[in-house]
């Protein structure tokens, strides 16, 4: 009913979940869902294993440009959170170094994305649907997609 909890604060205010860890099955099976030789597969795939094995936030990791990932040194560069410290400089930006095998998947995925034509504006995980490249993945969009891996595995983003 509109305006049933007008001026009071919700009664979850201030609680928070505690974390869900997965295991290495289910990380797994995460895994075997996204076939290898499509391009939503691939892109997820390497999207699953930045936030996982990495530790990067999920939105750290859709938000991130094609500049913010340096080949050479087999490094991300985080894009600022809002709440970023400040320095002369500007916003303080945190690097992060890769594992050999998330190198691999980022390389698999960019082999993909040249393939789909995407621009150097275009987020580093763009859209592959109908050709629109040059839109960023939801957050909610992707975590749908998690959620259809299977009903008894819980991804909470």
């Amino acid at each position: 009913m509109p305006g049933f909890l007008a001026g009071r604060p919700s009664p979850s205010k201030g609680r928070r979940r505690p974390a869900e860890v997965l295991t290495a099955g289910e990380i797994r099976r995460v895994f075997e869902y996204w076939p290898t030789d499509t391009a939503t597969g691939v892109r997820n795939r390497a999207i699953v294993r930045l936030i996982y094995w990495e530790g990067l936030q999920p939105a750290q990791a859709l938000n991130l440009e094609p500049g913010d990932w340096i080949r050479e040194r087999g490094e991300v560069v985080l894009p600022p959170r809002k709440d970023a410290p400040r320095t002369r400089e500007g916003i303080k930006r945190r690097t992060v170094g890769l594992s050999a095998s998330t190198r691999e998947l980022l390389e698999a995925w960019w082999t993909v994305r040249e393939a789909l034509k995407a621009g150097p504006h275009a987020p580093l995980f763009t859209q592959v649907i109908d050709g629109r490249t040059s839109f960023n993945v939801s957050t909610g969009s992707f975590r749908s997609s998690l959620q259809r891996c299977g009903s008894d595995l819980v991804w909470c983003l």
